[in-house]
């Protein structure tokens, strides 16, 4: 698991990970100092809980062990825990998070079994009793905006502002291991988290979604330059994959770039359109099989592979990303029963029709070229005051091409 993980649309990885220390309407709120300070007894913390938790069973032990212990270090007063009617009947209501003094809970807390799956519902019963899912309803209920689930290995904050709630996952185990990675997600963790976060108005996690989403609004504009350059990257590195020679009509006429641009904006679609899914969670993103096994944001971590492990250099003709592609292609034109897991409804509609990519599924694409597409669709210029580039969803590699003609001017 990643030291901190973002599914939705509320919160900006990008904005929270990168740009939110030194973002000038926030810094003075952050207080990175005190999470700083408080570090070495979180560690402490969560490492004892973590060992008290192992030969544990019930939720009550993540109350006590875990839950109670982090509230005290955020500032938190718990309430007791209760059942909450929702649509869907009778669902714990985990516990109420008050600020000292106050009557009104700012949040509610559901612990589970210290090793029960947060995205997965207890034997027996549908998916949509998942605790992530099912605290959502509480909060909906309660007229609360976030909350909180946890085991003995995560915790996670849950926002239900927006049409789907959204999540931002916190990997104890990074945070107990005290080590860099483990301080970032703390300090994240403390500046979202603590009570002064959650109180007053403007609540400072407001103002960190807010401020990061009018990040996101920024990016969007920007990323349509970058799809054009996604378009010109790809029809170049086709053109210039050794293996496609063959295949490649002796004279490039104006006819088949008009095809291949064609068929090239189709498969942008198709990419742009689960990279949405997948933030959103409307594609199954909580499930083992689909995230590890399918996910376009698993491709997108192993193409911010550097030195001996990225594929763009050690393997930069190879088919590993092409082939991973038309395997989830496949996936959700045609759907998929997983057993216990769930299944994968198929896509309706064109876009995943291979008649309407049938030029660039008979060529080769190449490791590299899929790359840097992948790079051109998330990444995007910096903000003024920032240095480097911005990432739309997660980050990617650079990569070039050359010889064969030259897209640009085929482009023009």
């Amino acid at each position: 698991m990643q030291p901190v993980t973002f599914l939705g649309e509320a919160f900006s990885e990008y904005f929270c990970t990168r740009l939110l220390w030194d973002d000038p309407q926030l810094r003075g709120l952050l207080d990175p100092d005190g999470a700083e300070a408080l570090y070495r007894r979180a560690t402490s913390v969560v490492r004892y809980a973590q060992r008290q938790l192992r030969d544990r069973e019930h939720a009550r032990s993540t109350y006590s062990l875990l839950l109670g212990p982090i509230a005290e270090l955020l500032g938190w007063r718990l309430g007791d825990a209760e059942k909450i009617a929702t649509e869907d009947g009778l669902e714990e209501g985990g516990v109420p998070l008050f600020p000292e003094g106050e009557s009104a809970p700012m949040a509610r807390a559901l612990c589970v079994a210290p090793d029960a799956h947060l995205e997965a519902a207890p034997g027996g019963l549908h998916r949509r009793f998942a605790p992530t899912l099912s605290v959502a309803r509480v909060l909906k209920e309660q007229g609360l905006d976030y909350g909180f689930v946890a085991n003995a290995f995560e915790l996670r904050l849950v926002c239900c502002i927006g049409t789907l709630p959204s999540h931002v996952g916190f990997d104890l185990s990074t945070i107990a291991e005290g080590t860099t990675a483990g301080l970032e997600a703390w300090k994240l963790l403390y500046v979202l988290l603590r009570q002064e976060a959650l109180v007053g108005r403007p609540r400072l996690i407001d103002l960190v979604r807010e401020i990061g989403r009018e990040h996101q609004q920024r990016v969007s504009t920007d990323l349509g330059v970058q799809v054009q350059h996604a378009v010109v990257r790809f029809m170049q590195g086709v053109l210039d994959h050794p293996e496609n020679k063959a295949h490649l009509p002796a004279v490039i006429s104006d006819d088949f770039l008009h095809d291949l641009y064609q068929q090239t904006l189709r498969l942008l679609y198709r990419l742009l359109f689960i990279l949405y899914a997948e933030d959103l969670g409307l594609l199954p993103i909580d499930m083992l099989t689909y995230r590890e096994g399918y996910s376009l944001n698993r491709l997108i971590h192993l193409a911010r592979a550097r030195g001996a492990e990225s594929l763009e250099r050690t393997d930069p003709n190879g088919p590993f990303f092409e082939d991973s592609l038309h395997a989830l292609f496949k996936l959700l034109r045609r759907g998929v029963k997983l057993g216990p897991e769930g299944k994968i409804d198929p896509y309706g509609g064109g876009l995943f029709d291979p008649e309407g990519t049938k030029l660039i599924d008979a060529l080769r694409w190449g490791n590299a070229t899929v790359d840097n597409v992948i790079e051109n669709l998330i990444e995007v210029p910096a903000p003024k005051g920032y240095h480097g580039k911005v990432r739309a969803s997660a980050t990617g590699n650079s990569t070039s091409s050359s010889s064969a003609p030259s897209m640009k001017d085929c482009w023009n």
